[in-house]
């Protein structure tokens, strides 16, 4: 993912995996739990995971019988996937590539977007992202995406920044968030202590409501749009967790 000023590694490789690797191990079991469910998967079916991180996803649900394909632009990231990957011994294909660029057309039955992965360019290359999804589903299939609800995100930042604070042993990351309501963009800025050294990062996210990223969806071409809150629960106004199933 070449996006202009967007540099993925320095920001989704080695801090993030160090601080948040274990928390999202964890849940991971359940996560897929749920795309399971909402995309009606079966074993033998034809999933394509973007961008797949270090595979957590992608890995379960190799190893529940999927045939799974799985993208990064993060090569730290596809390291530890295929590490994981034969750790379980499930066959699963790592490949490093654009989200927005994909080679394939008509070859998935199921697309994962998992955990805030969306809204990382302007809107016009989110969009295109969107119609690549259209062109690598079967007809049929479906695609899952789980993102930050943009009414919770809205109440949580009303008052102007929060921080949020992640410690290892001695080790430290703060993230500090403010949204531009005129934008619809969540700015965000790392500051990371971590052995003895100091570094930061800064990016800014596209963050949704429901109603609108239902729009861009059906403008792209997919159908039946449905929005749930966290692991397909009720969709509320407060939901941390916005997850949205379109199918083509």
């Amino acid at each position: 993912m070449a996006a202009t000023g967007i540099e993925f590694d320095p920001i989704f490789a080695e801090d993030y995996h160090y601080f948040y690797g274990a928390v999202l191990d964890q849940q991971a079991p359940e996560d897929v739990e749920a795309i399971w469910r909402l995309l009606g998967l079966a074993p033998g079916m034809d999933v394509l995971d973007l961008p797949c991180g270090y595979g957590r996803i992608a890995n379960l649900l190799a190893q529940r019988g999927c045939h799974v394909t799985a993208i990064d632009s993060c090569e730290s990231f596809l390291s530890l996937a295929r590490h994981g990957a034969t750790q379980l011994g499930v066959p699963v294909e790592y490949v490093r590539a654009d989200m927005r660029s994909l080679p394939w057309k008509r070859m998935f039955d199921g697309v994962v977007n998992w955990f805030t992965s969306f809204g990382y360019f302007d809107d016009d290359e989110n969009r295109a992202f969107l119609r690549q999804v259209v062109t690598v589903l079967k007809p049929g299939g479906a695609m899952v995406m789980d993102l930050s609800n943009q009414h919770a995100i809205s109440g949580e930042l009303r008052h102007g920044t929060a921080e949020h604070v992640f410690e290892r042993g001695d080790d430290r990351m703060i993230i500090r968030a403010t949204c531009d309501p005129i934008t619809s963009r969540v700015s965000m800025h790392w500051t990371i202590s971590r052995d003895g050294q100091q570094r930061e990062r800064r990016m800014t996210l596209r963050v949704f409501t429901f109603a609108e990223l239902r729009n861009w969806i059906l403008a792209a071409g997919l159908r039946e749009v449905q929005g749930h809150g966290p692991r397909g629960s009720n969709l509320e106004a407060d939901s941390p967790r916005l997850l949205v199933v379109a199918r083509k």
